[in-house]
Protein backbone atom coordinates (compact mmCIF):
# COMPACT_ATOMS: atom_id res chain seq x y z
CA UNK A 1 0.00 0.00 0.00
CA UNK A 2 2.63 2.45 0.84
CA UNK A 3 4.32 2.49 -2.77
CA UNK A 4 1.13 3.45 -4.27
CA UNK A 5 0.85 6.33 -1.48
CA UNK A 6 3.76 7.74 -3.70
CA UNK A 7 5.40 9.04 -0.22
CA UNK A 8 2.13 10.99 1.14
CA UNK A 9 0.61 10.32 4.45
CA UNK A 10 -2.73 8.74 4.19
CA UNK A 11 -3.90 12.54 5.38
CA UNK A 12 -1.87 14.25 2.25
CA UNK A 13 -2.96 11.34 -0.13
CA UNK A 14 -6.86 11.57 0.57
CA UNK A 15 -6.58 15.39 -0.09
CA UNK A 16 -4.56 14.79 -3.11
CA UNK A 17 -7.26 12.21 -4.51
CA UNK A 18 -10.55 14.14 -3.07
CA UNK A 19 -8.96 17.38 -5.19
CA UNK A 20 -8.93 15.06 -8.04
CA UNK A 21 -12.01 13.99 -7.77
CA UNK A 22 -13.10 17.14 -8.06
CA UNK A 23 -10.82 18.15 -11.15
CA UNK A 24 -10.97 15.38 -13.01
CA UNK A 25 -13.23 12.75 -11.74
CA UNK A 26 -13.01 10.11 -14.84
CA UNK A 27 -8.92 9.69 -13.77
CA UNK A 28 -9.67 9.77 -10.13
CA UNK A 29 -12.18 6.74 -10.50
CA UNK A 30 -9.56 4.85 -12.95
CA UNK A 31 -6.95 5.81 -10.07
CA UNK A 32 -9.19 4.12 -7.36
CA UNK A 33 -10.29 1.43 -9.40
CA UNK A 34 -7.24 0.29 -10.57
CA UNK A 35 -5.07 0.37 -7.33
CA UNK A 36 -7.40 0.71 -4.55
CA UNK A 37 -9.66 -1.86 -5.45
CA UNK A 38 -8.52 -4.83 -2.85
CA UNK A 39 -10.76 -5.93 -0.58
CA UNK A 40 -8.97 -4.68 2.66
CA UNK A 41 -9.62 -3.00 5.66
CA UNK A 42 -6.74 -0.24 4.74
CA UNK A 43 -7.86 0.11 1.11
CA UNK A 44 -12.15 0.60 2.48
CA UNK A 45 -11.19 2.53 4.53
CA UNK A 46 -9.03 4.99 2.29
CA UNK A 47 -11.65 5.04 -0.36
CA UNK A 48 -14.50 6.09 2.32
CA UNK A 49 -12.52 8.91 3.45
CA UNK A 50 -11.72 10.21 0.66
CA UNK A 51 -15.58 9.98 -0.57
CA UNK A 52 -16.05 11.45 2.42
CA UNK A 53 -13.72 14.53 1.78
CA UNK A 54 -14.99 14.80 -1.54
CA UNK A 55 -17.93 15.32 -0.19
CA UNK A 56 -17.16 17.69 2.28
CA UNK A 57 -15.04 20.06 -0.47
CA UNK A 58 -17.52 19.96 -2.79
CA UNK A 59 -20.39 20.69 -0.31
CA UNK A 60 -18.29 23.98 0.87
CA UNK A 61 -17.76 25.00 -3.01
CA UNK A 62 -21.76 24.80 -3.24
CA UNK A 63 -22.03 27.13 -0.82
CA UNK A 64 -19.39 29.58 -1.89
CA UNK A 65 -21.50 29.59 -5.39
CA UNK A 66 -18.28 27.85 -7.15
CA UNK A 67 -20.31 25.19 -8.41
Amino acid sequence: MEELLDGRTNEEFIDFMSDMLITDNALANNILSQHFNLYTKECYNLRINIIIEYLSKKQKLKNNGNI
